[in-house]
This record gives structure tokens, C-alpha cells and sequence, in this order.
């Protein structure tokens, strides 16, 4: 799968990643479209430091569940 993940400021990649597994209970989102919000673009701009790295930036996802983990 791709995700987008941050480096460092102005440094952003799009790379190939193993697919998550999540624990029990959790279920597996098909992104179709994600926002950024201002810690986002702060992140990127370098305005506010990275708590770590590579980072995979935005929690502001539109998706739908493709898989399930049972409970």
C-alpha cells in the first residue's frame, strides 16, 4: 500500500508500506480522501518539529472499511 510520510520539513515521500496489523476489534479503512490540517502543513513547513520520523501526516480521512478484525 502507499502512504505519504514526512521526513523532515519540505521533505515528503510517497512510498510503498506494509499493510497494517491491527489488533482485535479494529478494522482496516480504504482511504479515498484526507485533509490536512494546520499542524499538518506545520509539520511540513517545519514550523513545528516532528515528534517522530518518518511521520505519515493527516488524521482527517474519508474512507470505508475493507476488513475486520474480530473482537
Amino acid at each position: 500500500m502507499k502512504a505519504l510520510r514526512l521526513y523532515k520539513s519540505f521533505d515528503a515521500r510517497l512510498e510503498d508500506v506494509a499493510e497494517p496489523m491491527p489488533d482485535k476489534g479494529w478494522v482496516l479503512v480504504k482511504t479515498l480522501a484526507i485533509g490536512t490540517c494546520s499542524t499538518g502543513k506545520a509539520f511540513y513547513t517545519g514550523s513545528y518539529p516532528l515528534f517522530k520520523s518518518p511521520l505519515v501526516p493527516s488524521h482527517e480521512v474519508v474512507g470505508v472499511a475493507i476488513k475486520q478484525w474480530a473482537s
